[in-house]
This record gives structure tokens, C-alpha cells and sequence, in this order.
């Protein structure tokens, strides 16, 4: 089997945190210039929206959530 080599841009394997942000009333981006997460908080609870990868992302999302004061605890659904 002869596997094609692809060159992909390098933005796409970029780690460096983007400032957690709030986008619009109850709805907050937090991630790296890869990738992100979509944070929803309704009255019912946070629903996290593109989960993302691995343990790495899984801190930059908590530790994002808490910048904003949101509590990582409230997490009743996650979407991938």
C-alpha cells in the first residue's frame, strides 16, 4: 500500500492558548489557534460543544472554564 504524503500547514498543529472568551451571552470559546471548544452554560447546565483531543486540551478547557467562572463540575453534556 503506498501512502500519500500530505503537507498540511503548520496553524493546524499550533498549541498556543487563545484568551478564554465570552462570544455572546452564554456562549464562550476556549482553545488553542488549532482547535477549540464551545462552552454553553443554560439553566440546566454547561454543555460542551467539540471536546476536543487529549488530556492537554482537556486542562486548557478546565483551566479556561475557570478564568471565566465557570464551573467544569456543571459539565452535564459533552458533543464531539
Amino acid at each position: 500500500m503506498n501512502e500519500e504524503k500530505i503537507d498540511l500547514p503548520q496553524e493546524l498543529f499550533d498549541n498556543t492558548p487563545l484568551e478564554p472568551t465570552k462570544v455572546f451571552d452564554n456562549l464562550y470559546c476556549i482553545g488553542s489557534r488549532s482547535v477549540v471548544a464551545w462552552v454553553l452554560k443554560t439553566s440546566e447546565g454547561i454543555i460542551l460543544i467539540d471536546s476536543m483531543w487529549d488530556n492537554h486540551d482537556a486542562k486548557l478547557i478546565i483551566d479556561g472554564m475557570k478564568k471565566l467562572d465557570l464551573s467544569p463540575q456543571e459539565i452535564k453534556k459533552m458533543y464531539n
